[in-house]
């Protein structure tokens, strides 16, 4: 069974060879690395082309983003793999060790069901801080939160998650005739990877965290509008495709994916607690 390991990048090139360096030595063996530039000037494409054999460098227009860039790599390993293969969306701004990959297939093998299987994050400037390890979304209170590791129990195998983040998860070939593409029309930049593991649960598939399968995530890189920046920047990040705040996309995911009694409900609280949250960590009142 081979995984197919597909990275999005642009413009880290320092970044994404790090991340490379990691992946390309796993100890599961049967692995095909694709790594799609979306139109870099930085001298990213150049380099990663002198890497070697080991990977397939594919290269966007510069306006594919996040989730165009992860459909053209899906595009080339599906037309090329066979149902028993895996695909893993992996981001460019992430390290991990050798058994990485091999912690993921277990999980994915014991668990003995239709899943999808997403990656333990931690901030790599402190690994003790745990970026991601699962979140629970309740609909009816608007709560859609990440649960805290001391909140679960880490001696398990997994953790089953109502969502996933695109930074590491492991999928079987064989759901994308099932559930699609990535929605790069809808969600460009952020909330693909979300809106695909709940189309995908709708699918009948579980979504699980493998405690093992740990990713160390440049947590400062990630996103933009959620530290520090002035109302000015945090106004503009309501409205701009690069920012994970960006309210008229919440609102569509919101609205496609709660029942249909929370639809409005979930939306205009979900909203409400992004404008909110920037006035309490500013010391302010909304």
């Amino acid at each position: 069974m081979t995984v197919w390991v597909v990275i999005p990048t642009h413009n880290r090139r320092q970044i994404v060879l790090q991340c490379l360096n990691d992946i390309s030595k796993q100890s599961y063996g049967d692995m095909a690395i694709i790594v799609v530039d979306d139109g870099s000037t930085d001298g990213t494409f150049e380099e990663l082309k002198r890497y070697g054999s080991g990977i397939k460098v594919l290269k966007g227009d510069g306006n594919r983003w996040w989730t165009g860039s992860i459909n053209i790599g899906l595009a080339y390993a599906l037309s090329r793999s066979s149902v028993e293969d895996y695909i893993l969306t992996l981001n460019d701004d992430v390290l991990v060790a050798s058994d990485y990959v091999e912690n993921l297939v277990a999980v994915s093998r014991a668990y003995g069901k239709r899943v999808l299987v997403g990656s333990l994050a931690v901030d790599s400037e402190d690994t003790r801080k745990v970026a991601f390890c699962g979140t629970g979304i309740n609909w009816s209170t608007g709560r859609w939160k990440g649960y805290s590791a001391e909140s679960v129990d880490l001696s398990n195998s997994f953790i089953k998650s109502d969502s996933l983040p695109g930074r590491g998860v492991l999928i079987p070939v064989n759901a994308f005739s099932e559930i699609g593409f990535f929605d790069d029309r809808v969600f460009p930049q952020y909330f693909a990877d979300e809106d695909f593991s709940l189309r995908a649960k709708k699918r009948g598939y579980d979504l699980v965290v493998s405690t093992a399968a740990i990713v160390k995530s440049h947590v400062r890189l990630t996103g933009t509008g959620r530290h520090g920046q002035t109302f000015s920047a945090f106004f503009k990040s309501l409205f701009s495709m690069r920012s994970p705040n960006q309210i008229w996309r919440r609102a569509y995911f919101s609205m496609r994916h709660a029942p249909l009694r929370y639809k409005i409900s979930f939306a205009l609280i979900d909203c409400t607690k992004v404008i909110s949250a920037y006035f309490r960590k500013r010391g302010m009142r909304c």
